[in-house]
């Protein structure tokens, strides 16, 4: 029995195996908004330890920042491409004028998007090296 199942094992390269052994599982090349908005479906929006206030920033956090990646063409940018040039750029465009409302957003507030932002790129981060890592080594 063990030998039939090594032997159907080995017929499946190791991309194949983590997608069935976990179906829900992202990998690298995701697209870095669909990443975000999987984590606010999955982990913030179900969760009955967060307040209702607490979700709706997180989806306020979102929206800038899918807003950002549309604005400047990134939506198709995967999480590994994201790099510091970015993140600078999206503190800098929560912070310029608006031109749909003709103001500026005050430095706080970008704060405090930059903040939930950044929760969602180090809970994703590790993951998703796990995963890659976990199929180097076999």
């Amino acid at each position: 029995m063990v030998t039939r199942l090594a032997n159907t094992i080995n017929k499946y390269d190791n991309s194949q195996l983590i997608e069935f052994i976990f179906p829900n599982t992202k990998n690298d090349d995701e697209d870095i908004s669909k990443l975000f908005e999987d984590y606010f479906l999955n982990k913030v929006a179900p969760s009955s330890i967060l307040k209702s206030g607490t979700k709706r920033n997180y989806r306020k956090s979102i929206n800038h920042f899918q807003n950002y990646l549309a604005n400047k063409n990134l939506c198709e940018l995967s999480i590994s491409s994201f790099k510091k040039k970015e993140a600078i750029d999206f503190r800098d465009y929560l912070i310029m004028e608006n031109p749909i409302k003709g103001q500026k957003m005050k430095a706080y507030s970008g704060a405090g998007i930059i903040v939930k932002i950044k929760k969602i790129f180090n809970y994703l981060l590790p993951n998703i090296m796990t995963l890659i890592n976990s199929t180097d080594k076999t």
